[in-house]
């Protein structure tokens, strides 16, 4: 029946055209009618279409519903965003009422995400934004918006919007300021005995514990037996410990930051010159470092660098164009394993640096050995820094350290700053990781010979079959 109606339909168009050539903009929507209803999607659409370009070039008005029939039908029955796009977008710029603009302003911001149109998407959003003061109505845009701010590594703008969504969506957990309290219980005299032979004698012991930075602030810290007293030396924090009558059975460590999410680039990074002072040594050390000799002077470090860094300015833009190319092109194992490829290389057995280019394959240190071996050869200061992960903290508030990091910084003499990176994106801002605290640097200088290390402690303490030996538990604090 609907198919006859359709005919009807048709003849009498036909009988028109055959009198007025072409069909004014009210037939044309009349056969998209009848094609919709017949559920001919393309043919609908193509109708539709033209007849708003028939009343455009009669220089007629063009009702919102044609443009939204257009619209939809290409989004919803053809699932053809780029042709959607154009008749959201002609209602959201056409003088139709602010309540008809609400929903396709929704949409084209959703489509140019969807479609990666990345200004385009900025201009519908945030134009939404300024439209719509209902918080509820605005949290898919702010959804959007915090993700795109996430992928782009501007964390700020991020978090003002995933406020927006809410206390439990996943971007507002990764970046709300938090507090950490740290506890660690040691079977000390046991674990000095079994990991730490060398020290068994001496009566004073230095324990580094998480370091100062301009996102990370130590609070607090207790112990039992009590420390000394508290040295403070650059960003590093040892407490240091008497034992003159032997190591105690236990050692108990409580301490606890605040962290921060923040931006902070490197901007002002350059060569060292010899005002930098100590600092200055960071930019050609080439001391073995976690069991890799930082070879510098090996040609391939050199010409790779080359090839990455181009005609691009030093300092800052260097890095960014290394930072790039190693994300995309010095993969991690765990890479390869979500890929199902076996067979690789093992990591371990790299003896230097440039192995990791050799294989284009390196782990949660060897990778920012890499990085920093490469910014050492643009005489650019740099160094790792070892860190105490908390994975999982946005499922959980508390758990065990049950793993370490290594992440690069590298000298802003301008900010007059050790700024932290990592292997991501050239486009992306770099900003402190999330689930990291760091607690040890590679020094240029070798360590006191009586010095230990809260990470390397809770390693040790694994080791001996503590698992729980670190617990964490964490709260917001904003």
């Amino acid at each position: 029946m609907k198919h006859f109606a359709l005919a009807l339909l048709l003849s009498s168009c036909l009988l028109v055209v055959s009198a007025q050539a072409v069909l004014n903009g009210d037939k044309h929507w009349e056969l998209a009618q009848a094609y919709y209803a017949t559920g001919d999607w393309e043919l609908a659409l193509g109708q539709y279409v033209m007849a708003i370009e028939a009343n455009r070039r009669a220089g007629l008005a063009i009702p919102y519903y044609w443009h939204s029939s257009a619209a939809y039908t290409a989004l919803l029955k053809l699932k053809d965003y780029e042709r959607a796009l154009p008749h959201f977008s002609s209602i959201i710029t056409g003088a139709y009422p602010l309540e008809k603009k609400e929903a396709p302003l929704t949409e084209a911001a959703l489509i140019c995400y969807r479609l990666g149109c990345w200004d385009e998407f900025m201009r519908y959003a945030l134009q939404y934004e300024e439209m719509v003061k209902d918080p509820a109505r605005q949290k898919l845009i702010n959804d959007l918006l915090a993700n795109r701010y996430y992928e782009l590594g501007k964390v700020e703008k991020a978090l003002s919007h995933a406020r927006r969504v809410g206390d439990d969506f996943w971007i507002t957990k990764r970046l709300r300021p938090r507090e950490i309290n740290m506890s660690f219980r040691f079977r000390f005299r046991e674990l000095i005995e079994s990991q730490h032979p060398m020290l068994k004698n001496e009566e004073t012991i230095l324990v580094e514990i998480p370091l100062d930075s301009y996102y990370q602030r130590l609070l607090s810290v207790k112990s039992k037996p009590a420390y000394t007293r508290l040295i403070k030396r650059e960003r590093m924090n040892w407490l240091e410990f008497r034992f003159p009558e032997g190591f105690p059975e236990t050692l108990e460590i409580d301490c606890s930051i605040r962290i921060d999410i923040v931006n902070r680039d490197p901007l002002g990074a350059r060569a060292a010159t010899e005002a930098l002072g100590p600092i200055a040594a960071y930019a050609h050390e080439a001391r073995e470092r976690h069991g890799l000799a930082y070879d510098l002077d090996n040609p391939l470090l050199a010409e790779t660098l080359a090839r990455i860094t181009g005609n691009k300015p030093e300092g800052f833009d260097r890095l960014k164009a290394l930072s790039g190319w190693m994300d995309t092109n010095i993969l991690h194992p765990e890479t390869l394993d979500a890929r199902g490829i076996t067979g690789y290389p093992d990591v371990a057995a790299y003896t230097r640096i440039s192995d990791v280019l050799v294989h284009r394959l390196g782990d949660c240190v060897q990778r920012p050995g890499l990085f920093t071996a490469m910014a050492r050869l643009m005489k650019i200061p740099a160094r790792i820094l070892l860190v105490f992960v908390y994975n999982g903290y946005w499922d959980k508030p508390e758990g065990f350290f049950d793993g370490a990091h290594g992440l690069p910084e590298v000298y802003d003499p301008v900010q007059k700053e050790w700024i932290q990176t990592d292997i991501i994106p050239e486009g992306q801002a770099w900003a402190n990781h999330h689930y990291s605290i760091p607690c040890q640097y590679y020094e240029s200088d070798d360590k006191p010979y009586n010095y230990l290390n809260l990470m390397f402690l809770t390693q040790d303490a694994i080791q001996m079959g503590d698992a729980d030996a670190g617990r964490w538990s964490l709260q917001y604090v904003d």
